[in-house]
C-alpha cells in the first residue's frame, strides 16, 4: 500500500471507524470552607481545626476505571493567608512507601507522592498549578504560565509529612501570594483535583476522575472560593549579583541584577540588567545524526520565567515560532506576562544587545469554556543583518472526541513577504488517539528567533496510538503507534515519504521494552531503521537504567547508534550518573556524560558534571549555598557550557536589594 493510501485510510479509521461515544464522566464538588485558624504544618493531621472539613471521599483509578486499590483521604480548606490541606494515605505495605527525594524542586517521580491541581480562573482548560508532596516532606511545584528554578520568584510554601502504621499522611500551607486568582470579589469556582501517586503499584489516583483522556471538564470544582480581594501593595524583588571571575592570569568582576514586580494579583512584570548567562548549567547538546534540528530546553531564569505564555505554535505544525536559544547573551530585558482577565493569558518580551540589536516576541490568548480558544502573537528582531516582523494567529476547537486546530503566521524580511500554515484535526477516545496534519511551509519562510519543523516543504502525516493497561499479569501497559508521512518540496520533488511503527510494553515492576521500525525516504536517499530499548526504572532517578541500540541505514549509509543511562544513589545522599552515546555513521562519534551531586542539607550542595565528546574533555564542580531569604553563594571551577575544560574559578554572589 502507497504512502498515500496509507494516509487516506488511517484518516478514515480516525474519522469513521473509531467508536464515537464514550462513558460520561462528572466532575466532583467540593465546598469551599473557611478555616478558624491555621493548623500546624508539622505532617500530624489530627490538629482539631481539620475536623471543621470535609472529606474528599475515594479516589479514582482512571486507568483501571474503578476505585482505587489503596483509599486517600484529603481536606482542603483556606484562610485570608494561604491554602491548607490534610492528606491521609493508606497503604497496606508501608515497609514499601518510597521516600527517597530529599532535593527541593526535584520531580518526585521517583517516589510515593500526592499532588494538589488548582486553575483558579475555572477556564477548563487552562493548565493548572501544581504543588506536590512526597513521603518524607520534600516539595515540588509548577506553576501555571512557568517560573524560573529561583526560589525567591517562586514563592515559598510549606509541606510535611510522615509515614505512620497504616500508610503516611501529609500537610500543606500553600499562600495565596503564589498564585494568580481572578481579581473578583464575592464566591468564586475554582478547578481542582487531587492526585495520589503509589510507586509500589504504579499508578496515579484522582479524587475526580479524569478518564483516560484527562479532560480538563472532568477536574474537581471548588464552589465558593473567597480568596482575598485586595493583597497589600507589594514591594519589587531585585536580587543583584556580583561575581568575580579567574582564568589563565586574568582577573574580571560583573554586576548585574534581576527584577520581579507584581503588578496585580494576576500580572507580573520581570525585568533584567546585565545578567549572568555563562554559568547557567544548560542541557547538554548532542551531535548525532538527525534530519532536523534539535530541540533543547533553557534553563536562563529571564527566559524561564514565564515561558508558558510565548508558546506560539505547536512544535509538530509549523515548529516553534519563538525558541529562546536562538537568544545569545543580553544587555537588559523587561517581559510581563499573566493574564488580562479570566479568559485572557497573555505574555511579552523585548531583550537589547549590543550594538543596538533587540529582540521580542508577544502571544495574547482568548479562552471560551473548555473546548475553544484562539490567539495572536508575533516576534520582532533587530539585528545588523536585517529586521524581521512575523505576526499569526491560532484557533483550536474540541468537538465532541474531535479537535480542530489551525496555525497561521506571515514573515516580513527586510520587505521579502512570505508566510506558513499548518491545520489538523485530532481524534481522541479512552486508550486511542489519532492526528492527521497538513503543513506549508515554502524555502523563504525561516524566521531567526524559530526553530522549524521543515522548511521548504508541503504535505502531511497522521500518527495513531493505542495504549491500554491490563488489570493482572506481569505486564501491566502496552502501547503501539504508527505514523505515515508524505512530504514534497516546493518544486514537486519528494522532500520525506514514508511509515514508521513500533510497540512497546511495561511490567509492573516497572521495566519498560519497546521496538521500533522507520522505513522513509529523505529527499532521494532511504531510512531503513530498526530500534530496540529496555529501560528499568525510567523515573526512579536513584536507581535507574536504560540501553537502546539502533541499526540499519540512513541515507544510504551503514548506521548504528546504541546509547545508555545510569543513575544511582550511593551513601545516602551521593547521587551518580552515566550517560553514554556512541554511533557509526560516516565515521565514529563518542560522548560521555557524567555526572555527581552531594545534598549537604536543604540549602548546600555540591555538584560535577563531566563531558567527553569526541577527544575533547569539559568537566567543571560547583559548590551552592542557598535558600536563606535570597542570599546565594556560588564557586564555580570549570565552564558547564564551554567545549573543553576551562582553568577558571568563578565566585558568585546573589543578595536581595531592599
Amino acid at each position: 500500500m502507497s504512502v498515500n493510501k496509507n494516509l487516506a485510510f488511517s484518516f478514515f479509521i480516525c474519522i469513521v471507524v473509531f467508536p464515537l461515544c464514550h462513558a460520561q464522566i462528572q466532575a466532583r464538588k467540593m465546598v469551599a470552607k473557611r478555616l478558624s485558624q491555621p493548623p500546624v504544618i508539622d505532617g500530624d493531621v489530627t490538629d482539631a481545626v481539620w475536623q471543621e472539613l470535609e472529606v474528599s471521599g475515594q479516589f479514582f483509578d482512571p486507568a483501571k476505571g474503578n476505585l482505587a486499590e489503596e483509599d486517600t483521604e484529603v481536606r482542603i480548606g483556606y484562610d485570608d493567608k494561604a491554602i491548607y490541606l490534610a492528606w491521609v494515605c493508606h497503604d497496606s505495605k508501608p515497609d514499601q512507601i518510597s521516600a527517597k527525594e530529599i532535593t527541593p524542586g526535584a520531580s518526585l517521580e521517583g517516589d510515593d507522592f500526592v499532588g494538589l491541581w488548582l486553575e483558579p480562573y475555572f477556564t477548563r482548560q487552562a493548565q493548572p498549578s501544581v504543588f506536590r508532596v512526597n513521603a518524607r516532606g520534600n516539595r515540588h511545584e509548577v506553576i501555571a504560565g512557568g517560573r524560573a528554578g529561583k526560589r525567591e520568584w517562586i514563592g515559598d510554601w510549606q509541606s510535611a509529612a510522615k509515614i505512620v502504621s497504616d500508610g503516611w499522611q501529609a500537610e500543606m500551607r500553600i499562600p495565596w501570594e503564589m498564585i494568580d486568582y481572578p481579581r473578583k470579589s464575592g464566591p468564586i469556582n475554582m478547578t481542582v483535583n487531587f492526585v495520589r501517586k503509589n510507586l509500589r503499584l504504579n499508578n496515579r489516583t484522582y479524587w475526580s476522575n479524569i478518564g483516560l483522556q484527562g479532560l480538563p471538564e472532568h477536574d474537581g470544582i471548588w464552589e465558593g472560593v473567597q480568596p482575598p480581594t485586595s493583597q497589600k501593595k507589594e514591594k519589587p524583588l531585585l536580587l543583584a549579583y556580583i561575581s568575580g571571575e579567574a582564568e589563565r592570569k586574568q582577573v574580571s568582576a560583573k554586576m548585574g541584577l534581576d527584577i520581579k514586580q507584581k503588578l496585580r494579583n494576576d500580572l507580573t512584570a520581570v525585568g533584567t540588567l546585565f545578567p549572568d548567562f555563562e554559568n547557567i548549567e544548560q542541557q547538554i547538546e548532542n551531535s548525532t545524526f538527525t534530519h532536523s534540528e534539535r530541540f533543547y530546553g533553557d534553563a536562563r531564569p529571564f527566559f524561564a520565567e514565564g515561558a508558558d505564555r510565548l508558546n506560539l505554535t505547536s512544535q509538530y505544525g509549523i515548529g516553534r515560532l519563538f525558541y529562546s536559544r536562538r537568544i545569545g547573551q543580553i544587555d537588559a530585558g523587561a517581559k510581563v506576562y499573566g493574564r488580562l482577565d479570566s479568559k485572557t493569558p497573555v505574555g511579552a518580551f523585548v531583550v537589547a544587545g549590543k550594538q543596538g540589536e533587540y529582540d521580542g516576541a508577544f502571544q495574547i490568548e482568548r479562552q471560551e469554556g473548555s473546548t475553544l480558544s484562539t490567539a495572536a502573537f508575533g516576534t520582532i528582531s533587530h539585528t545588523h543583518a536585517g529586521n524581521e516582523l512575523v505576526v499569526g494567529s491560532t484557533l483550536s476547537k474540541r468537538m465532541g472526541n474531535y479537535t480542530a486546530t489551525g496555525d497561521v503566521a506571515l514573515l516580513d524580511n527586510d520587505g521579502t513577504k512570505t508566510g506558513s500554515y499548518s491545520a489538523s484535526l485530532d481524534y481522541s477516545v479512552p486508550k486511542i488517539f489519532s492526528t492527521t496534519r497538513y503543513t506549508s511551509s515554502p524555502k523563504n519562510f525561516n524566521p531567526r528567533l524559530a526553530l522549524l519543523n521543515k522548511i521548504d516543504a508541503f504535505g502531511a502525516y497522521n500518527f495513531t496510538q493505542y495504549e491500554t493497561e491490563l488489570p493482572k499479569g506481569r505486564i501491566q501497559y502496552v502501547h503501539a503507534d504508527v505514523s505515515v508521512d508524505d512530504f514534497k518540496h516546493y518544486n514537486g520533488s519528494n522532500y520525506q515519504k514514508g511509515i514508521e511503527g513500533s510497540f512497546g510494553i511495561q511490567t509492573r515492576d516497572q521495566q519498560n521494552v519497546s521496538i521500533s521500525r522507520e522505513s522513509r525516504r529523505y529527499d532521494t536517499a532511504y531510512d531503513n531503521v530498526t530500534t530496540v530499548n529496555y529501560h528499568f526504572h525510567p523515573n526512579d532517578r536513584f536507581n535507574q537504567f536504560g540501553i537502546g541500540h539502533a541499526w540499519g541505514e540512513r541515507q544510504g549509509s551503514k548506521y548504528a547508534l546504541t546509547r545508555a543511562v545510569m543513575s544511582r544513589r550511593v551513601l545516602r545522599k551521593i547521587d551518580a550518573g552515566l550517560q553514554y552515546t556512541v554511533q557509526d555513521f560516516n565515521g565514529k562519534y563518542e560522548q560521555y556524560v557524567f555526572t555527581g551531586s552531594y545534598e549537604i542539607d536543604d540549602h548546600r550542595s555540591i555538584s560535577a558534571r563531566a563531558v567527553r565528546t569526541g577527544d575533547k574533555w569539559n568537566p567543571y564542580i560547583a559548590y551552592r549555598n542557598s535558600g536563606k531569604k535570597g542570599n546565594e553563594l556560588f564557586v564555580i571551577f570549570g565552564d558547564p557550557n564551554a567545549d573543553s575544560f576551562k582553568s577558571r574559578l568563578v565566585v558568585k554572589y546573589v543578595m536581595p536589594l531592599g
